[in-house]
């Protein structure tokens, strides 16, 4: 089957490896950042002008609009993004219902 798809895929994806998921994947973690989090493994963070966009948003945004403009959080949950903001110990966490990012919060 994964020969089938290469070969019909070939043509389109040159240089694109297929992935394999991980057979033997332990997470274990006592120090959870927040319930529920899934760490992106990159260091999300917003700086000062960034910040300074993001509170003159027009709400509600999309997931992908969030992302395009401040990357990937360092931590997500069901509920939040959470990327460290520059130069300090705080947090600001992108809200969501579902896919809409509806506010944001300090932590």
């Amino acid at each position: 089957m994964r020969v089938a798809v290469s070969l019909a895929l070939g043509g389109l994806m040159t240089g694109c490896a297929i992935a394999e998921a991980p057979t033997t994947a332990t997470l274990t973690s006592t120090n959870e950042f927040a319930p529920g989090q899934q760490p992106y493994g990159v260091e999300g963070g917003i700086t000062q002008q960034q910040l300074v966009y993001l509170q003159a948003l027009a709400w509600p945004q999309t997931y992908t609009d969030m992302v395009n403009n401040f990357g990937f959080p360092t931590y997500r949950t069901e509920a939040g993004d959470y990327y460290r903001l520059e130069g300090s110990s705080s947090w600001i966490v992108i809200e969501y219902s579902g896919p809409q990012a509806t506010g944001y919060r300090t932590e």
